[in-house]
């Protein structure tokens, strides 16, 4: 399920999301702030998108970012219509 840009949860999306565990929210945060985090976590992992012959263990775990670039992915204005206000 998708949400339309510029409104928050609807109860069926909410209710989605307990079902799916996920709602997509399109246009979350720019292309440009995507790259730079899929980058960032390529260098945490120490590997390379175009080198799948080094990736040799089957899940590569990585702990909590804080880097400014995703504080910011997760503080769009568009996120933040998204994000349900909790009781």
């Amino acid at each position: 399920m998708s949400i339309p840009q510029g409104t928050s949860l609807t109860p069926d999306q909410v209710q989605s999301f307990i079902n799916d565990g996920f709602v997509k929210v399109d246009n979350a945060f720019s292309r440009d702030l995507a790259q730079v985090c899929r980058n960032e976590l390529w260098a945490d992992m120490g590997l390379a998108p175009d080198r799948p012959e080094t990736w040799t263990d089957p899940v590569v775990r990585i702990g909590s970012k804080s880097s400014p670039s995703f504080v910011a992915s997760a503080n769009t204005p568009r996120l933040h219509t998204a994000y349900p206000i909790l009781p």
